[in-house]
């Protein structure tokens, strides 16, 4: 028997027969290409296109092919081509696809009615296939009739949050931080500037995501929130700043005083900032941003979504994220 091998994504297929013309094959592809690029289009040079190129029927319905970026003149962009296979209805997009292979290829695993798939290069994940060949599991799975960036904004609330820049800015950059991080206190410099950059045009909502090993940030989110509660965004703004500021000479000795030293200093009702800290007032705010961090699979900070795409924490990629947005707006 043959089954194909998905290396990176869960897919539940019904195989079923029949033949592909080539203008059928192309249609495909073409459009499978085309949300290719437009799902990673941060990740592609200005400029460039993506082609779905060496297309051919896999049988069972499926289309197999390579994406392959390509430059303004045609030639191939230092950028590893990517082998893909559509499923028979062409909505699902599977990437890193190899196979097919023979049932004998597969191995045992310790799953009760799984064989252990060969990994397609040392160090892949290993992936289970059932004995029939007929289910096979991966990581995830690329759908082309979701938006995968408007489905992340629906994981995020954006009631009570603190908010930096125009608060009616058309683009949002949600951004999860940690107050103990330092790549968080290194990219606050960078935001500061983007929202000088983009004035009116861009804001930034702050949710906390206290990690587990930073030994007074979960007090500090819980604090930051009580300043915003108090204060508003201006009063959190400050919070911001000073505590990344003084980062290096905060420890979980001294941060509750410290903490409230900068709430007389943002001229805050000194006992109502007492008594929210105290009674972890804000709390559910806080275990509301980790859930939706979770949510996102988020797993360290800072972590980026403008208006809801997944940004790593690179300025040029963030700029690039916030023209994308703005383009498509203006």
């Amino acid at each position: 028997m043959k089954i194909f091998l998905f290396s990176v994504f869960l897919c539940l297929t019904v195989l079923s027969c029949g033949g592909q013309s080539d203008e059928d094959l192309r249609e495909k592809a073409d459009a499978a290409a085309q949300f290719f690029a437009g799902t990673f289009s941060l990740f592609i040079p200005d400029g460039y296109t993506v082609r779905a190129e060496n297309v051919r029927d896999k049988g069972d319905g499926f289309t197999g092919g390579v994406f392959v970026v390509k430059s303004p003149d045609g030639y191939e962009a230092n950028i590893p081509a990517v082998p893909f296979l559509l499923t028979p209805d062409g909505r699902r997009i599977v990437l890193e696809a190899h196979g097919p292979f023979d049932e004998d290829d597969l191995n045992d695993s310790q799953v009760p009615g799984f064989k252990v798939a060969p990994q397609s290069f040392t160090g892949a994940p290993l992936l289970l296939v059932s004995s029939d060949g007929r289910v096979i599991a991966g990581n995830r799975i690329l759908d082309t009739a979701v938006d995968y960036a408007a489905e992340n904004m629906k994981k995020i609330s954006l009631d009570e949050t603190a908010v930096l820049g125009d608060p009616g800015a058309p683009v949002v950059i949600v951004e999860f931080s940690d107050f103990q991080c330092s790549y968080c206190r290194n990219s606050s410099g960078v935001l500061k500037k983007i929202l000088d950059e983009y004035n009116g045009y861009v804001k930034v909502v702050y949710k906390q995501f206290p990690l587990d090993f930073h030994n007074w940030a979960y007090e500090a989110a819980e604090a930051s929130y009580c300043f915003m509660r108090l204060g508003g965004n201006e009063a959190f703004g400050f919070f911001h700043d000073e505590v990344f500021a003084a980062q290096g000479e905060i420890t979980k000795d001294n941060h509750k005083g410290l903490f409230a030293a900068l709430a007389v200093k943002a001229g805050l009702n000194a006992g109502k900032f007492a008594q929210c800290v105290e009674q972890s007032e804000t709390a559910d705010l806080v275990e509301r941003d980790v859930a939706e961090a979770f949510s996102l699979q988020v797993d360290g900070t800072p972590a980026f979504f403008v208006d809801g795409l997944r940004v790593p924490n690179d300025p040029g990629l963030l700029r690039k994220a916030i023209e994308m947005r703005l383009s498509r707006i203006k």
